[in-house]
């Protein structure tokens, strides 16, 4: 483990970063952007810091913490957080809605909803404030994991709302005027945890699965014939011109739904177009098309399968690449560097993974590495990553902290200059689960990254947001574009992912609500 002050990638950072460009790319209706893939062609800033101050141009302090990522529309911004507590506080069933004035962070209005079931309060595999809100221009919906959809005008009257458990780490979208989501179809226990030990769950009845809803009405339009996991994050594909779904099932504490493995489903009814089995699998990934293959990784490898057939038609190990590793202040080159894909993930941080282009990134489990593989000639190549980065209004440079070759998923995810505190906006630890400590890297759900325009965003647990080129044609030191801070290290705890819209990015951490701009 090293502990370094990097000047020179500082430096060069400051370089790459001293004309960054914006545009004007409109609304960001869902998590997952206007496309519901997490990627829009667009420019947004790529370098500011929250503790300098540098390119924000406006924050608001909330009351309470939260996990929605930010969704946009016009002048409006729709995000929730958990109900406000007044001592140190566990679990939590209740979140609160939020309209805010975009040009100013405003309060507009908020409203509370009400859920049945509990869950850790910022817990590192998402509590019930974590899925956004989804609009299409004239209503907006709000979901609560903890039991509850409500859909309301932009004056925040109520128009309809329906009891559900929604995935807590699904990103609901838009598709043909309705709102598809992951659906949960049993509750966690008294302690939060879902858990299916003695198969009291395995019935048909008690899988999860997509549903879609009419967003004027709140009906189900439909509902997958096959089951789905929870912590599958369904991104929208199209094949053949048509609306597809990628889902999956498998992963932790025994999920009912059979048989493990991957399906695609008609995007216009729910219906299972195929399936692929594999035993073991673990689904908690982004889950879309790769032109005309489903992609995923799974126990060290990864998978290419016809989307047409649902037949495997390629794999590869991401268990060797080329690896860049911080060595002595600059990136040094290490050829067939042995990587570790041990744990239960089968080597990446769950939902660390996105395709963009001819590439499959991801983030690793057991080290503090990006990765990525060429979707053509599956070549596996790692960047080293700091785990932390720690600034002060007195130092511009700050100081990052590096753990080499360190392995493990454990050792990675507690390496850091200062755990998070977990303590809200007024003082509160809010605080389910230890893990939720960390430093963003290891046994947790990490929020997904986004792509804008040729800038792969990153965010982390810890507060941090790297911005990637993710088009490099190597992946070392020169595809570093950015390393941002969302605060100071500590107490910016953070599991949303970023919102860029109208040249701008909104982030959503466990104190604040932030806009991200570039000072003219």
């Amino acid at each position: 483990m090293k502990q370094l002050s990097v000047t020179c990638l500082l430096n060069l950072i400051l370089v790459c970063l001293a004309t960054p460009s914006v545009g004007n790319q409109g609304n960001w209706p869902q998590g997952a952007g206007p496309n519901a893939t997490f990627q829009v062609e667009a420019t947004a800033p790529v370098s500011w810091s929250v503790v300098h101050d540098q390119n924000i141009d406006w924050k608001i302090t909330l009351p309470e913490t939260g996990q929605s990522t930010v969704v946009s529309w016009a002048n409006f911004l729709f995000f929730s957080t958990m109900k406000p507590v007044e001592r140190d506080t566990e679990l939590g069933n209740t979140i609160v809605a939020y309209c805010c004035d975009s040009q100013s962070g405003k309060v507009l209005w908020t409203r509370e909803i009400k859920g049945r079931y509990s869950f850790h309060l910022s817990s590192p595999y998402a509590d019930s404030s974590a899925p956004p809100a989804v609009t299409d221009g004239e209503r907006v919906c709000f979901f609560n994991a903890s039991g509850k959809i409500a859909c309301f005008d932009f004056k925040g009257n109520k128009l309809w709302q329906r009891e559900a458990l929604a995935g807590r780490r699904c990103n609901p979208f838009l598709l043909n005027g309705s709102v598809v989501f992951v659906r949960q179809n049993y509750g966690p226990n008294a302690s939060g945890h879902f858990a299916n030990d003695k198969d009291e769950y395995s019935a048909h009845e008690f899988w999860g699965q997509v549903q879609s809803l009419n967003m004027k009405t709140g009906e189900i339009s439909w509902a997958s014939t096959c089951g789905v996991f929870q912590g599958c994050i369904p991104l929208l594909s199209h094949l053949d011109g048509k609306p597809v779904i990628l889902v999956a099932r498998g992963g932790g504490h025994n999920p009912p739904e059979k048989p493990q493995g991957l399906s695609l489903i008609d995007g216009n009814n729910g219906k299972e177009i195929w399936s692929y089995s594999v035993e073991g699998f673990r689904s908690s990934q982004n889950m879309k098309l790769y032109k005309n293959k489903a992609i995923a990784f799974f126990n060290g490898k990864h998978l290419w399968i016809d989307a047409k057939t649902g037949q495997l038609t390629k794999e590869v190990g991401i268990d060797m690449g080329d690896l860049y590793l911080w060595t002595n202040g600059k990136y040094v080159k290490q050829e067939n560097e042995k990587i570790s894909t041990a744990g239960s993930m089968g080597g990446i941080i769950a939902e660390s993974n996105l395709s963009i282009g001819e590439f499959h990134y991801f983030r690793t489990y057991n080290h503090l590495y990006l990765g990525r593989v060429h979707l053509i000639t599956g070549k596996v190549e790692y960047i080293e990553l700091p785990a932390q980065m720690k600034r002060t209004p007195d130092h511009k440079k700050g100081e990052f902290l590096w753990g080499g070759r360190l392995s493990g998923a454990t050792k990675a995810s507690r390496l850091s200059f200062s755990p998070n505190d977990m303590k809200n906006s007024r003082g509160f630890v809010v605080m389910g689960d230890k893990r939720s400590k960390g430093n963003g890297w290891g046994h947790h759900a990490s929020a997904p990254p986004t792509v804008v325009g040729e800038y792969l965003y990153i965010p982390t647990m810890s507060g941090l947001v790297h911005v990637i080129k993710w088009n490099a044609a190597k992946l070392d030191g020169d595809a570093i574009v950015g390393i941002n801070d969302l605060g100071p290290v500590g107490s910016s705890w953070n599991r949303a992912s970023i919102c860029a819209a109208n040249g701008k990015i909104y982030a959503h951490t466990m104190r604040e609500l932030i806009c991200i701009g570039v000072v003219e």
